[in-house]
């Protein structure tokens, strides 16, 4: 069995780990790797260094369509208006790569571009691509995602009362996924910081070497930033608390803006990966008596940037939420929510209660309004008033989520060093062969 894996800056040092774990269950085991930045290189196994062009020498490479699809869903295209000269090269690069090794299966996480392009070049030779990341529900789980969509691999079977007991459980405690809940974690506030700039150091040591495809310029970066406070400060004069919401007195259509960059929105939910067009749409198809509601993310980050916060404060209909409000008192007024691959999906459906799910994601069935974001109208939005809940779509939802998630934990080395213990390696490491022996085996609701 030839594996290949997709070097992720300091989540590599989890791949390498699980890379070790799987040679010494399957001795057989060939590993290879696809590094970008040089500084995160494993130790084991063959390295297929991607490097870093210059413009003048791929200047008789032409763009073809994985080009474009990786562009539109990439963070530097997205977010940074990056000439994007340098793709046709990388896609050269990994084609080369993969067609030099032939592996059977490819590990990546879809947060970097190159990854993408991996992705998608193992889809066209039907060589299956696997990311696994921290399942937003159960929490302390892990899904094991297939290609460049939501798309995760069913992992264990389970019964019906398990299904009831969960769903009991999510009602009395309402969790939230383990990346939004506080850190409880012991690692000394020392350590932590000592990882974080050990792992900083290795990011600029990479850009200063030529890595500036993954990366963005320090200073572009430090400037982003002060935008996003900037922007969160107008959203601030803006704001609408729950008193004056009420006045308002019209039917309310809330829309969580989602963090980016981020590749569950980017990758996941292209094309409709730009929030400032989702929310333009989601307004100009509002019936009079209903408002737009914006949430800003917990974390609020690029995303902030990329909104005309003036323009859809002056359209009349589009209100921003005072930050300190929490989902739990907002949820209870909405009349609906929209969302493209947000978690509040889940939660509404485990709750009982309508969404518009607006990107491609196995609860698409589950959507109030069934129409694309394109052709969305006034009666789309009206007519989710006559939403009954549905407690077989819970059950369907519960049983969809525990079907397709496995005890086990996902993430940066430097944030949670704790992934890297020998039991969650294993379990991350049994779980993955379960997938590579079958070959991945997906299903819907």
């Amino acid at each position: 069995m030839k594996l290949m894996f997709v070097e992720v800056r300091s989540k590599t040092k989890l791949f390498e780990s699980l890379a070790h774990e799987l040679s010494d269950l399957k001795p057989e085991l060939v590993l290879s790797w696809l590094i970008m930045n040089p500084f995160y290189r494993p130790k084991r196994g063959a390295l297929y260094e991607l490097g870093f062009p210059k413009i003048e020498t791929i200047e008789n490479l032409k763009f073809d369509r994985l080009d474009e699809k990786v562009i539109s869903s990439d963070r530097f295209s997205i977010h940074f208006n990056r000439e994007p000269w340098y793709y046709p090269y990388y896609r050269k690069m990994i084609e080369q790569a993969i067609a030099q090794e032939k592996p059977d299966f490819i590990i990546g996480e879809l947060g970097t571009f190159y990854a993408h392009y991996a992705c998608l070049i193992a889809k066209q030779l039907s060589i299956p691509f696997y990311d696994i990341e921290s399942a937003r529900f159960p929490n302390g789980c892990i899904s094991i995602f297939e290609y460049d969509r939501w798309n995760p691999v069913k992992l264990q079977d389970v019964s019906d009362s398990q299904v009831w007991d969960y769903l009991k459980y999510y009602e009395t405690n309402r969790p939230v996924p383990d990346y939004m809940g506080k850190n409880t974690k012991k690692i000394s506030r020392l350590k932590k910081a000592l990882l974080k700039k050990l792992d900083t150091l290795k990011v600029l040591l990479g850009y200063l070497s030529g890595e500036s495809f993954n990366t963005q310029n320090p200073l572009e970066n430090f400037v982003e930033k002060k935008k996003v406070i900037s922007q969160l400060r107008l959203w601030d004069k803006c704001r609408v608390d729950l008193d004056g919401l009420r006045k308002i007195n019209k039917k309310v259509l809330l829309y969580p803006l989602q963090m980016q960059p981020e590749f569950n929105l980017e990758v996941w939910g292209a094309p409709n990966n730009k929030q400032l067009a989702i929310i333009e749409k989601l307004a100009r198809a509002l019936p009079s008596d209903w408002v737009l509601l914006l949430k800003a993310n917990p974390k609020p980050y690029f995303e902030m940037n990329r909104l005309e916060i003036s323009n859809l404060y002056s359209r009349g209909n589009v209100y921003f939420l005072d930050r300190a409000v929490p989902m739990a008192d907002i949820s209870e007024m909405c009349d609906l929510v929209a969302t493209v691959t947000g978690t509040i999906q889940i939660e509404r459906l485990l709750a009982g209660k309508s969404v518009y799910i607006i990107g491609d994601t196995p609860f698409r069935d589950f959507s109030v309004i069934k129409s694309n974001i394109d052709s969305l109208s006034e009666t789309d939005i009206s007519g989710v008033s006559e939403y009954q809940s549905d407690n077989n779509v819970s059950f369907k939802v519960a049983k969809y989520l525990l079907e397709h998630a496995m005890p086990g934990e996902v993430s940066e080395p430097v944030s949670d060093p704790k992934c890297l213990r020998a039991a969650n390696v294993s379990r991350l490491a049994h779980a993955l062969l379960r997938v590579l022996g079958d070959k991945g085996s997906n299903d819907t609701i």
